[in-house]
């Protein structure tokens, strides 16, 4: 089962309605459950919703199936694109740019107080936070080992008690990174995720 569409989409003409696939966004159903699963348990072992921060959020699908599911989530990208995702690059800018995009994928869950956006690097938005400070570290960004590791060298200390990611199995850069940095993780469809 897929998300409900976001209301403003219906208002759209139609060659900018799948903004989500024309952008490189096709979530499968297996990782959407994984996404929401993730946020179920820690709500269902801690007894609160947690807080995430994604790293990597493009047009919003990720965040906004956890969103969905009861988490805040902190998206943090510079909308650039991905120098090693096809998706990115074949984006052609028909409905907006990428932040335009996203920015209307997810204005109701942002008007709720659901999502909060940072605008920036990964590298830039490590030196914002504090450490410990989100239950949740998702990451998504690029996708090469370097790039992956990186993330996860820079966000784990970040995290209070899951770290997790996507594209395990879609790229060998982000399996040999997380296998490398924490071991092999758990994983359902190509979301991964390592409890702390």
């Amino acid at each position: 089962m897929d998300l409900p569409a976001p209301k403003w989409l219906s208002r759209l003409p139609e060659p900018q309605r799948d903004a989500f696939n024309g952008m490189g966004m096709a979530l499968p159903p297996a990782d959407i459950l994984a996404l929401r699963s993730l946020v179920a348990e820690f709500q269902n072992t801690k007894g609160v919703f947690p807080s995430v921060i994604e790293i990597g959020s493009w047009a919003g699908k990720s965040a906004i199936v956890m969103a969905q599911a009861g988490a805040t989530v902190t998206c943090v990208d510079h909308w650039q694109g991905n120098v090693n995702d096809g998706g990115c690059k074949a984006y052609d800018g028909s409905a907006g740019s990428p932040y335009e995009v996203f920015l209307r994928n997810t204005s109701d869950l942002r008007e709720q107080g659901k999502i909060r956006v940072f605008r920036g690097s990964s590298a830039e938005a490590a030196e914002f936070y504090a450490d410990k400070q989100f239950d949740i570290v998702y990451i998504d960004a690029e996708h090469d080992y370097d790039s992956v590791k990186r993330d996860i060298e820079l966000w784990k200390p970040r995290a209070r008690h899951i770290i997790a990611g996507h594209d395990y199995l879609a790229f060998h850069g982000v399996k040999e990174a997380v296998d490398a940095a924490l071991g092999p993780p758990a994983s359902s469809g190509n979301v991964w995720h390592v409890k702390l």
